[in-house]
């Protein structure tokens, strides 16, 4: 296994490990070159480096490179963090085990009839809705806003209803959705960011949805195909 994660590792090239701590470490309003920081904004930004990673780069599995190492490697690779390598891995297992990881929010894009809901899909052939962590001092509706646009490349604002939405809460997630209609099916989907979504799939809502999908390739639906039914039926 230790082969096996240090040949994971050396796939990442020096420009990857620089564009992930840029993307999501230094330019964080948390971070300081100068100073070892530890908070919910600037370990739930490790977090989210390690979820791109693993999601974009690497295209594998988490429990194939654990959030604690790759942070470390990270700090190793990246000169500027290096003040964060000796003590990473405690803070990211401590963050973990505290249940702080940022909350997660989305949006559920029904079509103009309201007959049909988008998945994206991604790198790992994954189904799931636009969506993604909250910033620090960001409403979950901007977030929501913020990662459809990154995703899908469309444009909420006007059309969201931020007292039309959900929430599904567990011991380790707290996603808040937003139903958003009126997208149109001819819309030409295109993410913001390169290499986080391959694909897109508009899904016909009915009593004989093909639960194969989500049971198959987008667990993470699951929770809500119900309330999708009993909104929209």
């Amino acid at each position: 296994m230790v082969i096996s994660i240090n040949n994971m590792i050396r796939k990442i090239t020096e420009s990857q490990w620089n564009e992930i701590a840029c993307r999501y470490i230094i330019n964080d309003p948390d971070f300081d070159p100068c100073n070892v920081v530890y908070n919910h904004g600037i370990l739930g930004s490790f977090e989210k480096a390690y979820y791109f990673c693993i999601d974009n780069i690497l295209k594998t599995k988490e429990e194939n490179l654990t959030k604690e190492l790759f942070s470390k490697e990270l700090c190793e690779n990246v000169s500027i963090l290096a003040i964060y390598k000796d003590t990473i891995e405690s803070e990211i297992r401590k963050f973990s085990k505290s249940g702080m990881t940022n909350p997660v929010a989305g949006v559920i894009m029904f079509n103009t009839d309201k007959s049909k809901f988008l998945l994206c899909i991604n790198n790992l052939e994954k189904y799931s809705f636009p969506k993604g962590k909250v910033e620090n001092l960001e409403k979950p509706r901007d977030a929501a806003i913020r990662e459809a646009l990154e995703e899908t490349g469309f444009d909420c604002t006007n059309i969201i209803n931020e007292k039309n939405y959900f929430t599904f809460k567990s011991s380790k997630k707290h996603c808040t959705y937003y139903y958003v209609s009126g997208v149109p099916e001819d819309y030409v989907f295109a993410p913001q960011l390169k290499g986080e979504i391959k694909g897109y799939k508009w899904v016909s809502i009915s009593r004989e949805m093909n639960f194969d999908l989500f049971t198959n390739q987008a667990k993470e639906c699951i929770p809500f195909l119900n309330l999708i039914l009993q909104k929209w039926k």
